[in-house]
């Protein structure tokens, strides 16, 4: 909050609001090594036994990096939707053609050791994986148009808002103005 409140400009926003996100992933990766390394799991069942590598492995100190990616994707939308970010236009074919592969090697890498939420790095990989795919949702084209508008019409519905001028949107990014001039908080 205090690096937002003496921001002065958009740059000094997009790094605002980038550093909570950097230290979800230093604070979730610091966990991950933790749990490697000082605390070693035992046995088939490490993940779940009754001790400090499973306390560990399951708190949110092992598992904060995989909220980072999605806190990126938010400031990213927040920036578009203000006008302040513009991406390529085949920002969306390059992401896939990335996320896709090393998805697939990461969710292969991790079917053995069943781990869907442990300190194997994979399930970093995995969290940017579909960030990078929530972002193909919510960021916009060239011509501003995202894949969510581009979609069904319940989506594009919920988007709208009602009258009032609340929108599920808006609660979730900050603020939204009716047209009365009411600004309502998220």
């Amino acid at each position: 909050m205090a690096l937002a409140a003496r921001a002065r400009s958009p740059r000094g926003f997009i790094i605002a609001g980038l550093v909570p996100a950097a230290l979800m992933l230093l604070i979730g990766l610091s966990g991950k090594v933790t749990a490697a390394t000082l605390v070693p799991g035992i046995g088939p069942s490490a993940d779940w036994n009754a001790d400090w590598h499973s306390v560990i492995v399951r708190s949110f100190w092992a598992q904060a990096d995989l909220f980072s990616f999605g806190m990126v994707v938010a400031v990213l939308h927040v920036q578009a939707r203000r006008g302040r970010l513009r991406l390529p236009r085949n920002w969306r074919t390059l992401a896939l053609a990335v996320a896709v592969p090393v998805g697939v090697v990461a969710a292969v890498r991790l079917t053995p050791h069943d781990a869907q939420l442990s300190y194997r790095p994979e399930s970093t990989v995995i969290a940017a994986v579909f960030a990078v795919l929530l972002a193909f949702v919510v960021l916009p084209n060239r011509d501003g148009a995202t894949a969510r508008r581009r979609g069904s019409r319940r989506t594009s519905r919920l988007d709208q808002g009602s009258p009032s001028g609340w929108s599920p949107t808006a609660c979730s990014f900050g603020t939204s103005r009716s047209s009365t001039g009411f600004v309502y908080m998220g």
